[in-house]
């Protein structure tokens, strides 16, 4: 039986050992992958070469897939998609506008990377910046370059505040207000220290190879989630609670293309997948690494939008008073 007023009360020293944990597994493992590379090891980190950015033409779509995905698949999942299919007015609509803006990058870059790649050049570049210089001039890269700093900035920011607040609200600490903000600070703070690390030593290669491991960890939650949510008695709603509590309203449908244009759009600017464009072995490992990654993100986007609205159904009360 959950406790109503502090459904979680992990302790705090059991919530940093799982962070350190799995940050120092991660910075671990990209170190050891970084040292096993050949022709690498400290002197790739003292003189980092094209690749360091770029991992110009090296990874098959497995790879990209996983890497895509992940990348994409942060602690916001629990969030956005959920609230969103929270809300009566926008559920369906919304969820499926949120889950099919999310893919709507990798589907874009299936096309558009391969001609963006061939302007700026097979061996040189490694991002959309670079096609502004080449295509219209320093004063367009500037402009793009600004945009995608700030999208970016944000990104982080939405990330990292994310995260500590999942974790202030697993040890009890209210998200809302001062109560957690010293807590969620030093959160934020140590996950910015290990993945700058790891990063610096590494480069791109790193981040796709953590990406790999985080993408199977999310498979595995997911799954998890998925039976528990399933199984439980106490999960169960009837169809008409579940047709009162959703619905296709006008809102919804407003929700759906403000989405789209949005999420869209943004991601054109998301300097992080513009370099697996360029990381990708060929046209054919980015097609397919792209549009395999994007499908699992709708997936997953839409398995937590559906939560989002079973949950609402089952208890719209406590929803609607903010209990």
């Amino acid at each position: 039986i959950l406790q109503e007023e502090r459904p979680y009360a992990i302790p705090v020293d059991a919530a940093y050992g799982v962070l350190f944990g799995v940050l120092g597994a991660t910075f671990l493992l990209t170190v050891a992958g970084l040292f096993m590379k050949k022709g690498s090891g400290l002197q790739g980190v003292l003189r980092p070469t094209d690749d360091f950015l770029s991992a110009r033409n090296r990874y098959a779509w497995p790879t990209l897939a996983l890497s895509f995905f992940a990348s994409g698949m942060g602690a916001w999942v629990i969030y956005g998609s959920p609230e969103m299919g929270a809300i009566r007015t926008t559920s369906w609509w919304g969820v499926l506008g949120y889950s099919s803006a999310s893919a709507a990058g990798g589907w874009t870059l299936m096309w558009l990377g391969p001609i963006v790649k061939r302007k700026v050049g097979e061996d040189q570049g490694f991002s959309a910046v670079d096609f502004a210089l080449k295509r219209y001039g320093r004063l367009m890269q500037l402009l793009v370059m600004g945009v995608s700093t700030f999208y970016m900035f944000i990104y982080v920011v939405a990330e990292l505040t994310t995260i500590a607040n999942v974790y202030a609200t697993f040890v009890g600490k209210s998200t809302v207000g001062t109560d957690s903000e010293h807590y969620t600070t030093k959160i934020s703070s140590i996950v910015v220290i290990f993945t700058w690390a790891y990063t610096a030593l590494a480069g791109l290669p790193a981040s796709i190879l953590t990406d790999k491991f985080q993408g199977v960890v999310i498979f595995s939650f997911v799954i998890i989630l998925l039976v528990a949510a399933t199984t439980l008695k106490s999960n169960e709603i009837s169809k008409d609670e579940f047709d009162e509590g959703t619905g296709w309203f006008s809102k919804g449908f407003e929700a759906f293309v403000t989405l789209w244009i949005a999420i869209a759009a943004a991601e054109l600017f998301n300097q992080g997948t513009w370099q697996r464009v360029f990381a990708a072995r060929s046209d054919k490992d980015m097609r397919i690494g792209f549009a395999v990654g994007a499908f699992f993100a709708m997936v997953v986007m839409l398995f937590f939008g559906v939560m989002g609205m079973i949950a609402y159904s089952r208890d719209r009360v406590s929803y609607d008073t903010y209990q």
